[in-house]
């Protein structure tokens, strides 16, 4: 089945477990890291194959991988001390991070997850303890990053419940087993979580849109041209991609929508008034940016289509300027005497 193992030894491994090669004692492979592990040292667990894959050679092209039902016969699998501390470790923290293990599942699979997060360093060369003791902000990072990625790693996923065309004998040095490929993965992973542990707040611009519309890129209302999010926020701090008519914001009308996005400011104020982006949002926008609440209208002065509030004459989107006009720096910059008119609008709030 694999170079580094003869017929026989293979017949022999997989029928007791254990294995000899010429400068080694016959043991059994640690079920994490694949290293041999002498009668004694460690427990002993089972573990059932039930499939495993061949090779199928194919003329001019690469080779058929095929997976075929076997008779299901036990493996015996044993663990390194070294292996057997981290995995002590994950099962304390199970008791430790109840509200978490509850939301990975029931104790036996929280388990697991636990194991899965921890494996990574190790395989990696740091020092999974580094992680336990970060508390509750480095367990539920590394969790988010490493479960999907953890249990990959172990050997007896080479053997367990299929056997897999490329599995290898255990040997004297850990993590052996592991391509080059995966072990890059793991770093790319463990950098990621290093990453989120010191994130601090960033300048993100909006997206480019998608592959049908290309997006403006600044805020469809008071066009800025960035957001400021943490790391883990910065793909979807933007929101969706819209649609808006310039000629209901301020502007010419145009025989097709604009497109682009809204920062979470002007997302906020739209979705408190409806899922389009129209003149009441677009007011409400500014009034969330100005941090003002809309004065109420005079009592002599006739409300129009049921609005009670004071409007904003003239008051134009950043979309809906000419074409090729850059990002506001500052939120609605584009607006002329906006500090007169901030200080207009408290004034008629104060005089209510």
């Amino acid at each position: 089945m694999s170079p580094s193992l003869t017929p026989d030894e293979w017949k022999r491994f997989l029928t007791t477990g254990s294995t000899t090669s010429p400068d080694t004692e016959p043991g059994l492979p640690c079920r994490d890291c694949g290293v041999l592990v002498a009668a004694g040292e460690g427990p002993i667990e089972t573990v059932t194959a039930t499939e495993r894959e061949r090779v199928l050679p194919v003329r001019s092209s690469e080779p058929v991988i095929r997976t075929e039902e076997i008779l299901p016969f036990e493996i015996q699998l044993s663990q390194c001390s070294r292996c057997r501390a981290r995995n002590r470790a994950a099962a304390n923290l199970v008791d430790e991070y109840p509200s978490l293990s509850r939301s990975l599942g029931d104790r036996w699979y929280a388990t697991l997850a636990f194991e899965a997060m921890l494996l990574v360093p190790d395989v990696v060369g740091m020092d999974w303890r580094s992680i336990v003791k970060g508390g509750q902000k480095s367990v539920r990072v590394a969790m988010a990053h490493f479960r999907p990625l953890g249990g990959a790693a172990r050997w007896s996923s080479l053997v367990t419940p299929v056997i897999r065309h490329d599995a290898t004998q255990p040997t004297r040095i850990r993590w052996r087993h592991l391509s080059e490929e995966l072990v890059d993965r793991f770093r790319d992973a463990y950098g990621e979580m290093l990453a989120d542990l010191t994130d601090g707040p960033r300048m993100v611009p909006p997206p480019e849109g998608n592959e049908f519309r290309t997006a403006l890129r600044g805020c469809l209302l008071c066009g800025v041209g960035t957001a400021t999010a943490m790391r883990n926020q910065a793909s979807f701090v933007w929101g969706p991609l819209r649609g808006a008519d310039p000629g209901l914001l301020g502007g010419q009308r145009l025989p097709h929508d604009i497109y682009g996005y809204l920062c979470p400011t002007c997302a906020r104020a739209v979705a408190s008034v409806g899922p389009g982006i129209g003149p009441t949002g677009m007011e409400k926008a500014l009034f969330a940016f100005l941090e003002i609440t809309p004065p109420e209208l005079a009592e002599d002065k006739v409300a129009e289509f049921g609005r009670t509030t004071v409007q904003v004459s003239h008051l134009r989107a950043w979309c809906a300027l000419p074409a090729g006009t850059p990002p506001n720096v500052t939120p609605w910059a584009h607006v002329s005497g906006l500090g007169e008119l901030a200080e207009g609008l408290r004034s008629a709030i104060g005089a209510r």
